[in-house]
C-alpha cells in the first residue's frame, strides 16, 4: 500500500478537495492525492468541521486508507471514526478500555462503543461530565449531505444530556437568506440542520461566541468545545479546562452526557512548551499578527509570552488566539502575569523545549503573507 509522508499539519476543510487531492498551493503536498493511501501528517489545522470533511471524504470512497498521526489530534480521530478509517497515534499503544465502566455511565450500546474506541485512542478511561458543550458543524456548506445525514440518524435517537449546548453560526443568514442570492434547497437544508439541534437540546443561539451571550463555563470548570476561537479563548483567558475537540466529538459528548478526560483537561499537560519573547509593543491589528504567527510555530505545543506589559482588551484577546487557531491547531496560550494561569502560577515553566523572538520584522511578514491585494 503506498505511503504518503508530510510535516505540515493538514485542514481536512480547506486542504482537501472532496476527491482527495491536496489544493493548497502552500501545503507541501500540494497537487498529491491522498486517496487510498497511508497517511502521515502530524495532526489536523484549521477549522474542527474538518472531521465532517473527513467523514465525508470516506463516504465517496476518496479517503485516506490509513492515518497515523504524531500528536492526539481529536479532528482526525473523530473523522476516522465516524468514517471507519483506521488512524493511530504513532508511538502510542492502544489503551485497553473497560466497556462495563462506560455503560454505567451511557446505557446505550452504541454511544458506549464509541465512547471506548476513543478512550482506547486517546489513552484514557476517565470520562467526566460534559455539562459544557458547544458545537460546530452547522453550516450545511461544511458538513455537506453526508454530515446532515449522520445528523438525521442521530436525532431520531437521541437527546442531548449536557445541560448547556450551544451551536456555531449557520450558512445563511437566517431571516434573510434570499437576499444573500441562497438557493431554496441550500437554504431548506440549513434550516434542518438548525431545526435538528434545537430539536436535541441545544441553546437557541447560534453564534461563535457563545462566552458573551449564553451561559458559559465558569473559570477553571471542564468543557468540551469545538469552535477554534472559542476553544483558545475560554482556554486562554477564562482558564476553562478543554481540548480543541471536533464537531463531531462535541456532538458525541452532547448526547452521552460525558466525555474523556485527557489532555487539556489535565493540569500539568497545560503548562507551556515554547516561551516567546516579544521584542515590540503592539497594538490593534498587531493581536491578530501576533496569534497568527503563534498558530503557524507551535505545531501543538502551548507557548507562554513575555513582553506583553499591559493587559489587551477582549476584542484584542480574541483576534490573538482566533488568527491563532485560522493559522495552526492553537488551543492555548499563556501572557506572562496576565492570563489566569500565569497570574496566579498554576502552570510550570519546567517543560519549556525552546525559546524563540517575535518582533515587528516577524509581525510584519505575517501581514505581508496575508495581504493579497495589489497596488494599483
Amino acid at each position: 500500500m503506498e505511503e504518503i509522508f508530510t510535516k505540515q499539519e493538514i485542514s481536512w476543510l480547506d486542504d482537501v478537495d472532496e476527491e482527495g487531492k491536496i489544493i493548497n498551493p502552500k501545503h507541501e503536498l500540494y497537487g498529491k492525492n491522498i486517496s487510498g493511501k497511508v497517511l502521515y501528517m502530524p495532526a489536523a489545522s484549521g477549522s474542527t468541521v474538518g472531521a465532517d470533511r473527513l467523514v465525508n471524504l470516506a463516504v465517496h470512497g476518496n479517503a485516506p486508507k490509513k492515518i497515523v498521526l504524531e500528536r492526539t489530534d481529536p479532528i482526525t480521530i473523530w473523522g476516522a471514526i465516524f468514517g471507519n478509517i483506521e488512524v493511530e497515534i504513532k508511538n502510542k499503544k492502544r489503551k485497553v478500555v473497560d466497556i462495563s465502566k462506560i455503560e454505567k455511565l451511557v446505557s446505550d450500546e452504541e454511544l458506549a462503543k464509541l465512547l471506548a474506541k476513543a478512550g482506547e485512542i486517546l489513552e484514557t478511561e476517565e470520562f467526566i461530565p460534559a455539562e459544557y458543550v458547544q458545537i460546530a458543524g452547522v453550516s450545511y456548506k461544511t458538513i455537506l449531505e453526508a454530515g446532515l445525514e449522520l445528523r438525521r440518524y442521530l436525532s431520531k435517537k437521541y437527546k442531548f444530556r449536557a445541560k448547556y449546548v450551544t451551536i456555531n453560526p449557520a450558512g445563511m443568514d437566517i431571516e434573510d437568506w434570499k437576499a444573500q442570492g441562497i438557493s431554496e434547497d441550500f437554504a431548506k437544508k440549513q434550516k434542518e440542520i438548525i431545526d435538528i439541534y434545537i430539536k436535541m437540546g441545544a441553546i437557541p443561539i447560534i453564534t461563535c461566541t457563545p462566552y458573551l451571550v449564553s451561559n458559559s463555563p465558569q473559570p477553571f470548570s471542564e468543557a468540551f468545545l469545538s469552535e477554534s476561537s472559542v476553544v483558545v479563548f475560554e482556554n486562554s483567558v477564562l482558564g476553562v479546562r478543554t481540548n480543541r475537540e471536533a464537531g463531531l466529538s462535541s456532538l458525541l459528548y452532547a448526547i452521552a452526557g460525558y466525555g474523556p478526560r485527557y489532555g487539556l483537561h489535565i493540569q500539568e499537560n497545560r503548562n507551556p512548551k515554547i516561551i516567546v519573547k516579544l521584542k515590540t509593543k503592539l497594538s490593534g491589528i498587531d493581536y491578530a499578527l501576533l496569534g497568527y504567527k503563534l498558530g503557524e510555530i507551535s505545531q501543538g505545543k502551548i507557548p507562554y509570552i513575555e513582553g506583553i506589559e499591559k493587559a489587551p482588551s477582549l476584542e484584542e484577546l480574541k483576534s490573538m488566539g482566533a488568527a491563532g487557531a485560522a493559522s495552526g491547531s492553537l488551543e492555548l496560550f499563556h501572557i506572562s502575569k496576565i492570563t489566569p494561569e500565569a497570574k496566579y502560577k498554576l502552570i510550570s515553566l519546567k517543560d519549556v523545549e525552546e525559546k524563540v523572538e517575535i518582533g515587528r520584522e516577524e509581525l510584519n511578514e505575517v501581514k505581508e503573507s496575508l495581504n493579497t491585494g495589489k497596488e494599483e
